[in-house]
């Protein structure tokens, strides 16, 4: 159950933030794509399911940042990352000519923050990855049950199959009969009633708690939420590939809620399910 809990935030227990390297652009540049479309149909996932339209997007070209990466396996080799790259972001939002992409040197995964963040990311054995975005001076925490005080959380489950049904059941009712039936005596972790669950699409999820609520519960404990800031996350997962599930969960004050939704919604179209 323990390897269950923590997959949710598999970055948070990273140490030692360092400053970001990697190559810098001179700044974004944005073209207005059309929206994905406008409504989305509810399917009941969690405590509380709800639907919105789906909004307007922007194809942002963004720097790249090189997060120190550890990996498990001397034979995992590093990828050369480009110096920039296209990510989709809400049309909205204000900050974007601040923001910046943060990748592991494996190039497994990319999270959209601000460029003066600094950032860490992990390989393990099996393929499954996980990184932590955070503003500068944040403490990193020591355990995998908590998110940082603020910063994004980002994790990928690989082919782990056990992993990936065990952070995709409290979410999808899909992941929950499979993991039923392929493992019937692994409990399936269980949502706080207070987060808010909207399924965007059948392979997408986004969940949000207010402050002070821990999102995610099992056996050893919350893994997420419970600080001092509200939370928004998103997970993609489809039935039908063996990509695992992608998490990235973001914490940070009211007054950055559009620097949450930014991130959070860049990270579901870079990995979409299916």
């Amino acid at each position: 159950m323990a390897r269950v809990a923590i997959l949710l935030v598999l970055g948070v227990g990273l140490a030692g933030c360092s400053p970001s390297g990697g190559a810098h652009a001179s700044g974004p540049t944005t073209t207005t794509v059309p929206a994905g479309g406008s409504s989305t149909t509810t399917v009941p996932a969690g405590p509380t399911t709800t639907t919105v339209p789906a909004g307007a997007m922007a194809a942002v070209t963004l720097p790249v940042v090189a997060c120190p990466t550890t990996v498990a396996l001397a034979t995992f080799t590093t990828v050369p990352l480009p110096p920039t790259v296209t990510a989709l972001v809400p049309t909205d939002v204000s900050e974007v000519s601040s923001f910046a992409v943060f990748a592991d040197t494996e190039d497994i995964l990319r999270v959209v923050a601000p460029h003066a963040w600094t950032c860490q990311a992990q390989v393990a054995a099996d393929g499954s990855a996980g990184m932590i975005v955070v503003p500068p001076g944040t403490v990193v925490p020591t355990s995998n049950q908590v998110l940082p005080v603020q910063g994004i959380v980002a994790s990928e489950t690989s082919a782990c199959s056990l992993c990936t049904l065990g952070q995709a059941c409290p979410f999808f009712p899909a992941a929950l009969s499979i993991l039923h039936a392929t493992y019937p005596s692994q409990p399936c972790g269980r949502l706080s009633s207070q987060v808010r669950v909207v399924r965007t699409s059948a392979t997408e999820v986004r969940f949000s708690a207010p402050a002070g609520v821990a999102v995610w519960s099992t056996g050893t404990g919350a893994t997420s939420g419970g600080g001092p800031y509200p939370v928004q996350a998103v997970m993609t997962w489809s039935p039908s590939t063996h990509n695992g599930a992608y998490t990235s969960t973001c914490t940070l004050p009211v007054s950055s809620a559009s620097m949450c939704d930014a991130s959070v919604t860049a990270f579901a179209a870079a990995f979409p399910a299916g």
